[in-house]
């Protein structure tokens, strides 16, 4: 089990942060959204290539997924 606390996991961490606090949620919930934020900040930088990949691994034909890349790539501009 990790005892370093710079390498613990976010739940954990937040659940030792709202331990000290009590029942203080609106203190509890901000700190869960700090900590979420990078992770959605991440998943909106690289979103096409989580959806290129899908696509490709879901498709054998590779032109049926180029042509549905070229299609999304459309319908978002």
């Amino acid at each position: 089990m990790l005892q370093d606390a710079d390498k613990l996991p976010i739940t954990t961490s937040l659940y030792r942060f709202s331990e000290s606090f009590g029942q203080d949620w609106s203190m509890t919930s901000a700190v869960a959204v700090l900590a979420i934020l990078p992770i959605c900040a991440l998943f909106i930088i690289f979103q096409r290539r989580f959806t290129e990949g899908l696509t490709q691994g879901s498709v054998k034909d590779h032109e049926l997924s180029r042509s549905l890349l070229v299609l999304n790539a459309k319908l978002e501009s």
